[in-house]
């Protein structure tokens, strides 16, 4: 009788006595559902709190996407928030983008940046190259035979005899080129291929190992040490990736005009470039970054990813990038922006792309490059990349416009509103004041005016709102006081009461000038 058939107690005794293996619950129960309710129920036996697992959803979910491609021992799903940018102008074509984050105000930042360039008559991108990598590391019994089998696989000859091996794994997997380095006795080769649609990991390793038997018959003393040697390099920051590009290549280009900046993005066009390269380009250099010239880029690619089916962990490499801006146009008051993005590893099918809700995301975005002739891995590239150009600028005006980044304005001000009011009002001039950029040029002047004037108002506003919770916690304490029982004779009462009447006075007194 199978164990589909038995109650879930019975089935949870055989897991304990080892009669059958955790990891098949879902492929042995009728349903896969009922496996992971299984599991869920032996893993809360062993959690300080029986209930600890009760906010984690796991009904409703169609599991058979999941096993054997997404997860193990799964016990449930983690919902995300969601939210939409858009619409993303793009090559003359429209669409939404997807974002699931749990940052607060990012997608808001993302999709005032796209309506910004949208009024700028959109962005344009351009797929620069195609590349999935894997370098696997071998070792020769001498450098100086490492250094001939180098000299080889560098020759057209050898690399054919290499290309024919790794390109028969597969229908989609073509290798272009080697990238061969050596360190002592041990040869790194860096495969690169173009995977179709399919991030293609799995693709290129199948073909490298190939590839990899086909030159142990050629040099039979090549010992193979790792099929992959952190020479691709893959999940991890690397200087080559930003150098020779990994997955897709993108840069994006969009002009902003001037009045769009000034009315919109409430900054100068000046100001976003010193901010620029203050910021993305010097101070970037100053702390060592690879590949990390940009605002906040990693921020996009993560939520995108999240959000249609992407590995989260390769938006390491595939945040790389490099925002540039410069004045352009008749007056040198438009901003031209671009970003270059040199290592997005996604693609459109396998992995969790296949989940329902990620696959009823992306197609829109691919819908952007359909008529170019572009894949639809591209495509997605090509959006991805769009959505960084966006957000990366958008960044830089919240700076120059004197907010903080993005994601935090408004949270950040939940948060100092729940500080101690003696905390928050001693330096709240002060933080407004030093969250501002002042612009250069002969516009200083008129923008230092129109940032003093906003700063200031904000100013009164806060201390108008710190009086009167005073005035409300000091009628509060006068109510505990005169009426809860408070033990003094009636001269002291009196006295007190008129004392706190006179200090209320006299705060409304000091502002009130300033509301004239």
């Amino acid at each position: 009788m199978g164990a589909r058939f038995l109650s879930d107690a019975e089935v949870m005794q055989l897991v304990n006595s080892k009669h059958i293996p955790a990891y098949k619950l879902e492929a042995m129960m009728e349903k896969p559902e009922r496996g992971v309710a299984i599991r869920r129920q032996m893993l809360s036996s062993k959690l300080p709190s029986p209930s600890a697992l009760s906010s984690l959803p796991y009904t409703h979910y169609d599991y058979s996407k999941v096993i054997g491609t997404c997860c193990e021992n799964v016990i449930g799903y983690m919902p995300v928030p969601v939210g939409v940018a858009g619409p993303l102008h793009l090559d003359g074509k429209q669409f939404q983008v997807p974002m699931a984050t749990t940052e607060g105000c990012l997608v808001a930042s993302t999709n005032r940046g796209c309506r910004a360039i949208a009024l700028g008559g959109g962005a344009n991108c351009r797929i620069l190259a195609d590349s999935m990598t894997r370098g696997p590391v071998v070792r020769l019994p001498s450098a100086c035979h490492a250094a001939e089998v180098k000299a080889w696989l560098e020759s057209t000859d050898g690399f054919q005899v290499i290309k024919d091996a790794f390109d028969n794994t597969s229908r989609f997997a073509r290798l272009q080129k080697l990238l061969v380095g050596l360190a002592g006795r041990n040869l790194y080769i860096r495969f690169h291929s173009k995977t179709g649609d399919a991030m293609g990991m799995n693709m290129i390793s199948k073909g490298t190992e190939q590839a990899l038997s086909i030159l142990q018959q050629h040099f039979p003393d090549v010992q193979v040490i790792a099929v992959s040697g952190n020479f691709c390099t893959d999940k991890k920051p690397a200087a080559i990736n930003w150098i020779e590009g990994r997955g897709k290549s993108a840069v994006c280009e969009a002009t902003i005009p001037a009045k769009v900046v000034r009315e919109v993005l409430k900054t100068t066009t000046a100001a976003l470039v010193e901010v620029n390269i203050s910021k993305n380009l010097v101070g970037s250099a100053m702390a060592g970054s690879i590949g990390g010239f940009n605002a906040h880029a990693s921020n996009l690619v993560a939520a995108i990813y999240i959000a249609c089916g992407q590995d989260p962990a390769q938006s390491v490499g595939s945040s790389n990038c490099i925002t540039l801006m410069e004045a352009s146009g008749p007056t040198g008051e438009d901003l031209y922006i671009t970003c270059t993005m040199p290592s997005i590893e996604l693609g459109t099918v396998g992995g969790g792309t296949s989940l329902p809700p990620p696959a009823s995301l992306p197609p829109d975005a691919g819908r952007a490059g359909r008529q170019s002739g572009l894949s639809r891995g591209e495509r997605t590239a090509v959006g991805a990349g769009s959505v960084c150009h966006r957000a990366g600028w958008r960044a830089l005006t919240d700076v120059c416009s004197g907010c903080r980044p993005p994601g935090q304005e408004s949270h950040d001000t939940q948060q100092i509103q729940s500080e101690p009011t003696g905390a928050r009002d001693v330096h709240k001039e002060s933080l407004l004041r030093a969250s501002c950029i002042e612009p250069r040029s002969q516009d200083r002047a008129v923008n230092m005016d129109n940032m003093e004037e906003n700063n200031y108002s904000l100013f009164i506003e806060a201390e108008l709102s710190c009086l009167s919770r005073a005035f409300n916690e000091t009628l509060e304490c006068l109510w505990t006081n005169l009426y809860a029982g408070y033990d003094a004779n009636q001269t002291l009462r009196w006295t007190y009461f008129i004392f706190c009447i006179c200090v209320c006075l006299w705060g409304w007194l000091l502002l009130f000038p300033h509301l004239q």
